[in-house]
């Protein structure tokens, strides 16, 4: 069986990385997967570029940009110009080689001016089995890729709060028409939502609801994240071994969604025995000016082992994210046998075990976030906990197992 994987980009962002982890587990299993993305291709690894050659990236930035542009006089403000998609800009690739050859057709992430709707409808018409991973709420709403608790996507969208002028026939309601029609048109989709939140946030809205949407997580990594000597990674990263150390991961560390205010608010509010304890460790981009505790920037990081020693270097990984499906950043903590204290949000729960594998606080509340780090550091119960979080990982998201249910999928498409 020959599976054609498609996601925006090959490298980086967690819909990447889920679509590459999945393709590597599928190929584990005697599945021939490839993956066809706009940008970041691995011939190696079997990641192929829509074009090739010097005209690659050129083409995808002025197709993802240039949706941006045609979305500026419509945006409320900056803030959600990476926070929407109107899927107005793409490419077809119904006649590339992988698609013609492939038995089935997986969607990942696909916007930033990779699939427009024409695009889509083009995949339909090839009458292949079409399985759609959902990494966010976009493909059941307007536009938007995170509702911000707007609930307009239960309906027909339209009077979006994220655009300028919000009406009855604003561009989320003609996106949600669009996406309607083509749903319509699709005969043989099946949905995959990565967390049980978002299979049910699916079937609440007005597109999905009569869909068939499964709840499959995606696959961890054990052969890239897995435990090492702490003591060796924080020689690496010039952390004193008798800190205990916070860490903190984001593409950029001052998205809005990735809560990043609420952990320095919980920082502040520490017991005074308790911050004089902590370092907090940063991964990513656009880091603060100052913390109420001592911290350092790795800044962003592609090298896997410096990510992994990032990871085994930390007590504890910090997820106070407003928003979130599956994060990979859990994942990846909880192979590394390390427990994470987050917001209870998104599929984030389904995670966690609270006081067991991590600690879990009511979203928004970041004094929850003090008292899940003050809890952590006594009677060595974060390293209590990272032990169960690894048992947890092994039990729930090894590669095997979650590829053995994709293809039970494909099988069940085919029959």
């Amino acid at each position: 069986m020959k599976v054609a994987l498609l996601s925006t980009y090959g490298q980086g962002g967690g819909a990447a990385i889920a679509a590459k982890r999945l393709m590597k587990a599928l190929r584990s299993i005697g599945t021939e997967a490839s993956i066809l993305v706009r940008t970041g291709q691995d011939y190696a690894s079997h990641i192929h570029a829509l074009h090739e050659g010097a005209l690659q990236e050129p083409l995808f930035l002025f197709d993802k940009f240039y949706e941006k542009l045609k979305f500026l006089p419509h945006e409320k403000n900056k803030s959600v110009r990476f926070a929407f998609s109107t899927a107005q800009t793409g490419r077809d690739i119904s006649q590339h080689p992988l698609i013609q050859e492939a038995d089935i057709i997986h969607l990942h992430w696909v916007q930033h001016g990779f699939l427009d709707m024409d695009a889509l409808h083009k995949l339909s018409s090839l009458n292949k089995p079409i399985v759609w991973t959902l990494h966010d709420q976009w493909a059941f709403t307007g536009g938007c890729h995170y509702t911000r608790g707007c609930a307009h996507y239960e309906q027909k969208c339209g009077k979006c709060p994220m655009l300028k002028n919000p009406s009855d026939q604003d561009i989320s309601r003609k996106l949600w028409q669009q996406k309607s029609h083509w749903l319509k048109q699709t005969q043989k989709l099946c949905v995959v939502a990565c967390s049980d939140w978002l299979r049910k946030e699916a079937l609440t809205s007005g597109l999905m609801k009569n869909s068939q949407v499964i709840n499959i997580p995606n696959p961890a990594d054990p052969e890239a994240y897995f435990p090492e000597s702490i003591s060796e990674a924080r020689l690496a990263l010039n952390i004193p071994e008798d800190r205990f150390v916070l860490l903190f991961v984001a593409q950029n560390i001052r998205d809005p969604r990735k809560g990043f205010v609420y952990l320095e608010r919980a920082l502040e509010q520490l017991k005074p025995e308790i911050a004089s304890k902590i370092t907090l460790l940063l991964m990513g981009k656009e880091g603060p000016e100052k913390l109420s505790v001592p911290y350092i920037t790795t800044g962003p990081l592609s090298n896997l082992a410096e990510i992994r020693r990032a990871y085994n270097a930390a007590d504890v990984l910090m997820v106070p994210s407003l928003e979130d499906n599956l994060p990979n950043t859990i994942m990846e903590a909880s192979s590394c046998h390390k427990p994470s204290i987050a917001f209870r949000t998104g599929g984030i729960p389904e995670m966690i075990i609270h006081q067991e594998t991590g600690w879990l606080s009511d979203s928004g509340y970041e004094y929850g976030l003090t008292e899940g780090i003050e809890w952590m550091t006594q009677e060595n119960r974060a390293r209590a906990c990272g032990e169960k979080a690894g048992a947890f990982a092994q039990a729930n998201y090894t590669p095997e197992i979650v590829a053995k249910q994709y293809l039970s999928v494909y099988e069940g498409m085919r029959a």
